[in-house]
């Protein structure tokens, strides 16, 4: 390639290629501030960062599983697994009014309320339950209502 025709312009335009090039040092010495500028606050914040404490985890973590076996023990006893089952107790009374709520924790442990809907009275029975039974003698609907909370 023949350079000699830029050669050339350069000799006839000497003060303006001069002028061209001590502007465009002048703007990379400019970018060059600006990036020093701003490397310098990265370094500050990095520094602020390497001074924050970080707590100790272990310790953390250790009274946070702590108190996550409470809530599971807690868990564990409480009453969480519930089903009703709605009959009708006589043959005159229609629309299954009547109705027996078994109320049990993981150990199939709780009570079970049965409600009898008659024409001319109500009555309602609470039962304990004791891992799945009762020491008192239960209905099918009852056994049934059990049953149905101890699978969920």
């Amino acid at each position: 390639m023949n350079y000699s025709f830029i050669l050339d312009l350069i000799k006839q335009n000497w003060d303006l290629a001069m002028l061209f090039l001590f502007v465009l040092t002048m703007i990379l010495v400019a970018a060059l501030i600006v990036m020093g500028l701003k490397i310098r606050d990265i370094k500050r914040q990095v520094k602020k960062l390497q001074d924050v404490e970080i707590p100790d985890f272990p310790q953390d973590l250790g009274e946070i599983k702590l108190e996550f076996r409470k809530l599971e023990d807690k868990l564990e006893t409480s009453l969480r697994h519930v089903a009703v089952e709605r009959y009708s107790a006589f043959k005159d009374v229609g629309s299954d009014l009547s109705f027996s709520v078994a109320l049990l924790d993981d150990h199939g442990s709780g009570v079970v309320i049965t409600s009898l809907y008659g024409r001319n009275e109500t009555r309602t029975y609470a039962k304990p339950v004791v891992n799945g039974d009762s020491r008192y003698k239960l209905s099918g609907e009852e056994v049934a209502a059990i049953r149905k909370a101890m699978e969920k």
